[in-house]
């Protein structure tokens, strides 16, 4: 075989830049993956904030309109301190999410990413930042900044059970302890072929036959000649002369027993999900959910405000170094250690305003079917014939049952049209336009709160109308185009 070395490197370097660059791909799915959020540090504060969260770099507000024109509607305003999602840029526009309404704001005015980070650091006292209190136990709420840490408060914790609860040997909820074994008293059947019946009597039905060397668990002896026994959960009498009591080494059971609803407890310490208990004079745990604990101050001490505990809301006002300043849901404030809150920034509710979102949505393109292109015209006629067909959740089949993002994946699939599966992946698929631009055929989105993504399409019919598997309830029907707030549109046919 003959090498051509020039030909060997080309190769090489071909096979080089492949394996950077699938690796680059590779390495960038897993970034884009792990994102989510981005952190914050003010002081010993952490402050988690969503990664795709904008703000208006303003002093006064900036205006918030429905199409990425100076021209179009005002819709809504953005305050110092207001957080909204980022979508995506337009030209000199960037357009936002509000709730489920697409806005679009002028980009110069704007803050995300890094700049944010350092906006939200200098302009701090802006934003509403939320807080949850997350030291294990009870945190003291002092008058004075110069009081945190300057002392460890003495305190007293009690508890009222709120539900029927296990009480576990150790932090698991595991039947056994691990790695410990126990020496237990147990009734061990001596011969082969003992009888276990139903009463105290030879007449008894016989429930089965032990072998020898069966363990039974003795629930009374009272009865002459015969033991009242449990196996297997269920309750029965064997002979006493043939059973005898042993010693065994098994392992440890890890469940020492119940508390019932509001049954009081001392508690010796808490964590996360766990709680530390007495129970009958021995150190036990029960699921943290399973108690309400309270805590008392030992001694009077005037620099305490209160004592609050894990899981606990508030507001942080301030920060400075390790201290933070916070407001409670009774109105009371103080200064606790920063680095037992965890803090986060969500999204503002921002006022919308509907007139104006109306009168802009009129404003749509009222296409006539008859004027539409060809394939247009029968892609809407095709689609409309499953008008009364059912919806199935997951479904793909237009006769036997979709859903709204199969239905419309399956219109376009019979024209030879592949699109995605998923509403929110098929917004990706064509060319997004403005709602004044719809015409028969393109795909209308909207916006689900609960999921804070895109949870409907549907397929513009033209006269401001749609046709969608709606749901389970109405199956495929036509629907005027608002009957929700539309949040996107977008045309797979375009120049069609």
């Amino acid at each position: 075989m003959r090498f051509d070395r020039k030909k060997d490197k080309k190769f090489a370097a071909v096979l080089v830049i492949c394996f950077i660059v699938i690796s680059g791909c590779v390495l960038g799915r897993k970034l884009i993956s792990d994102a989510g959020n981005m952190e914050i540090k003010i002081g010993g504060l952490t402050v988690v904030v969503p990664d795709n969260m904008l703000c208006a770099d303003v002093k006064s507000f900036l205006n918030v309109r429905i199409n990425p024109s100076v021209d179009s509607a005002v819709i809504a305003k953005l305050y110092p301190g207001d957080a909204v999602e980022y979508i995506g840029e337009k030209g000199s526009w960037t357009m936002v999410n509000l709730d489920g309404q697409t806005g679009y704001v002028s980009t110069q005015y704007t803050v995300r990413g890094m700049d944010l980070k350092k906006y939200i650091k200098k302009h701090m006292n802006k934003f509403t930042i939320e807080g949850t209190v997350v030291e294990s136990s009870f945190t003291p709420v002092y008058k004075k900044e110069e009081q945190v840490g300057s002392e460890k408060p003495a305190y007293t914790m009690k508890g009222e059970v709120n539900k029927k609860t296990t009480v576990y040997a150790t932090k698991s909820t595991k039947s056994k302890v691990a790695n410990e074994t126990e020496n237990v008293e147990k009734y061990m059947v001596m011969v082969n072929g003992l009888r276990f019946r139903e009463k105290s009597s030879t007449d008894a039905k016989i429930f089965c036959n032990f072998n020898k060397g069966t363990y039974v668990e003795a629930v009374s002896d009272k009865n002459a000649g015969w033991m009242k026994v449990k196996y297997n959960g269920k309750i029965g009498f064997v002979a006493k002369k043939y059973v005898k009591m042993v010693t065994v080494k098994q392992k440890k059971s890890n469940l020492l027993g119940s508390l019932q609803k509001n049954e009081q407890v001392v508690v010796n310490n808490l964590w996360k999900n766990w709680a530390e208990i007495s129970y009958h004079n021995k150190l036990s745990y029960i699921k943290r959910e399973a108690v309400e604990v309270t805590a008392k101050l030992d001694n009077s001490n005037k620099n305490i405000i209160k004592l609050v505990a894990n899981n606990t809301q508030c507001d942080v006002l301030d920060v400075h170094k390790n201290v933070a300043f916070v407001k409670f849901a009774d109105n009371k404030k103080g200064y606790l250690d920063a680095r037992c809150v965890q803090a986060k920034i969500d999204f503002s509710n921002i006022k919308l305003d509907e007139s104006a979102i109306k009168t802009a949505n009129q404003k749509v393109v009222k296409t006539n079917l008859g004027k539409a292109s060809k394939i247009r015209k029968e892609l809407v006629k095709f689609a409309l014939q499953y008008v009364g067909n059912k919806y199935v959740w997951g479904g793909n089949s237009l006769t036997e049952g979709v859903d709204c993002s199969g239905f419309t994946q399956q219109v376009y699939l019979h024209f030879g049209i592949q699109i995605n599966r998923c509403s929110y992946e098929q917004v990706r698929n064509g060319k997004e336009i403005t709602f004044d631009q719809l015409q028969p055929g393109d795909l209308i989105f909207y916006y689900n709160k609960e999921l804070k993504r895109i949870g409907h399409v549907a397929l513009y019919i033209g006269d401001g109308q749609i046709v969608h598997a709606k749901s389970s309830k109405t199956g495929i029907v036509i629907n005027n185009w608002d009957y929700q707030t539309p949040y996107k549109a977008v045309t797979i046919l375009e120049n069609k």
